[in-house]
């Protein structure tokens, strides 16, 4: 005669156990890791457009930049883009109707027709998609905030007088700013990057792309450092950039663990979707 036994786990050794392996997740610190990088040995946090794609507020929205500062993060990271006008407006997406009530392109529109723009949100509604510089007025950015530039032309081959204008008019906010020691330049464009580099040789420029393409471009150019995608790179790429001088930013981690995934990784900076966790750690 068979029995059908059905075991029962103790209910209070399984909510222990359970309990224990949550804490031990969510409690590491700063101390539990040894980080060795290229900005003395510390990883600084870097809210993605923000909060991040996860986010309430929408990415690149006012909104959004105060409640990653307010958390305490020790940078944000905002999406640019140039209006035909040579305004840089604060939008991630190529299309403005992926996120905003406008519909086009930024790079075809002069800034008097996106100064109505609103962000598309049912959360928080009625955010307004702003110039960069209207954004750092309205911010309260204090002088050690750390400020990302993703510049987002979304075209290759610009015209060499398009290029000169759009870089003459970037060099020019961040003099009229005061910003030129808090902000970190990245560019999928390396001909944009290097018309940069040589009006402000002292700025410091990332080349964003994936590692063997932008780590071989940062050398040849002498950019001060690298973006790539914590998914498509290992702790031993880092390494090799940290090895040639180059800075490391990271970006993609949207979750505890792939936060922690990344500080492993060693990286100067780290683009996180996932900042409030992301501080607790290593602030």
């Amino acid at each position: 005669m068979s029995r059908n036994y059905k075991f029962q786990f103790p209910k209070g050794i399984f909510i222990a156990t359970i309990t224990s392996v949550l804490f031990s997740f969510s409690a590491c610190t700063k101390k539990d890791f040894k980080i060795k990088n290229l900005n003395g040995n510390e990883i600084e946090v870097i809210g993605h457009g923000g909060m991040g794609v996860k986010g309430l507020t929408p990415l690149n929205s006012l909104k959004s930049f105060e409640k990653a500062i307010e958390s305490g993060a020790d940078g944000i990271e905002l999406d640019i883009q140039i209006t035909k006008d040579n305004v840089f407006v604060v939008f991630h997406n190529k299309k403005l109707e992926d996120g905003s009530n406008k519909e086009g392109r930024v790079y075809e529109k002069k800034w008097s027709e996106l100064e109505d723009a609103k962000f598309s949100s049912a959360t928080i509604p009625q955010q307004e998609v702003l110039s960069l510089a209207e954004l750092l007025g309205c911010l309260e950015v204090s002088s050690d905030l750390i400020l990302v530039f993703d510049i987002k032309t979304y075209r290759f081959g610009l015209a060499e007088s398009t290029m000169n204008a759009y870089s003459k008019a970037l060099v020019a906010l961040i003099k009229e700013e005061g910003i030129e020691n808090q902000v970190l330049l990245e560019f999928n464009d390396v001909e944009f990057a290097k018309s940069v580099q040589q009006l402000r040789p002292d700025l410091k420029i990332f080349v964003y792309n994936e590692f063997t393409y932008a780590f071989e471009k940062a050398i040849e150019n002498g950019f001060y450092g690298i973006t790539v995608d914590m998914d498509q790179v290992s702790a031993t790429d880092v390494l090799k950039a940290h090895e040639n001088n180059l800075r490391v930013a990271l970006f993609g981690p949207d979750s505890k663990s792939k936060n922690i995934e990344a500080i492993k990784m060693q990286p100067d900076y780290i683009q996180s979707d996932a900042l409030k966790h992301l501080d607790r750690i290593l602030n």
